[in-house]
């Protein structure tokens, strides 16, 4: 088989499983993948920080690298070629590594798109010298994709986060606690959240020295592992910690708040 032929066909895989994820990151459907059960890390990755570039899936972005690579299968250009196969092997390097070194989860739907996009940038450059090359603005392409990708990381470490990904240093900013008659009621970002660690679900003795609060969705396998860890905690340091429980769907048919 020829490689257009290879690279056509590679590129309509690569458009299926982006748009697929795309479209669910669009719906907040997160933790609704197919194949993927409640012990995956499909939706632990899917709904992570790491998911989006300045609120945009970059799984669309991925969709707009395979669209053009589509377009470039019926007119070959040597310096596009190579701008394609930097796309597509530096995105696999940056999201693999975040996968396996700080969300820690994987997501079969993920590694298939990047085992994809390696395999297409072996082809592309198999075939760079079958290609005539450009004279054109074209000629700059592999430069704006270098450039591209350290857009992409730089804005994924430094740009701004999701506010359901908000760090928890960030969210307990400001805290100020008060006792009243109805409970002891504690304040996170300067006011902006008030929660009484009495009268809501809650581990630990509701004066303890320390309080936490955290979000969780009884189908996200990180919570729970996170779960075990708090009460390990409890156990190990009786009476100093009181951590107030919230569910928060992570599906965004329930929850019309997630991003």
């Amino acid at each position: 088989m020829k490689a257009p032929l290879v690279l056509r066909f590679l590129s309509l895989a690569g458009l299926l499983i982006c748009g697929y994820l795309g479209g669910l990151k669009l719906a907040g459907k997160t933790s609704s993948l197919a194949g993927c059960g409640q012990g995956s890390g499909c939706g632990n990755v899917l709904g992570s920080e790491w998911s989006q570039f300045f609120g945009i899936p970059v799984s669309l972005l991925a969709f707009v690298i395979y669209l053009v690579l589509l377009v470039a299968s019926f007119r070959p250009s040597r310096p596009l070629y190579g701008a394609l196969a930097i796309c597509l092997t530096g995105a696999a390097l940056w999201f693999v590594g975040i996968l396996y070194l700080t969300i820690r989860a994987v997501c079969p739907w993920c590694l298939a798109m990047h085992a994809i996009g390696v395999v297409t940038s072996i082809i592309l450059v198999r075939s760079l010298q079958d290609v005539p090359p450009s004279k054109g603005p074209l000629r700059f392409a592999p430069f704006a994709a270098l450039a591209a990708l350290l857009t992409l990381s730089l804005g994924q470490l430094l740009g701004p986060k999701p506010d359901t990904h908000a760090s928890s240093d960030e969210v307990l900013q400001g805290e100020a606690r008060q006792k009243q008659d109805g409970g002891r009621k504690i304040s996170f970002t300067r006011g902006g959240k008030l929660y009484n660690a009495v009268t809501m679900p809650h581990l630990g003795p509701p004066d303890a020295k320390h309080v936490m609060v955290k979000y969780f969705d009884y189908t996200c396998s990180s919570c729970r592992k996170m779960h075990e860890q708090l009460q390990f905690v409890d156990e190990k340091y009786p009476g100093l910690f009181c951590v107030i429980l919230l569910p928060v769907p992570l599906n965004k048919a329930c929850n019309p708040f997630i991003t």
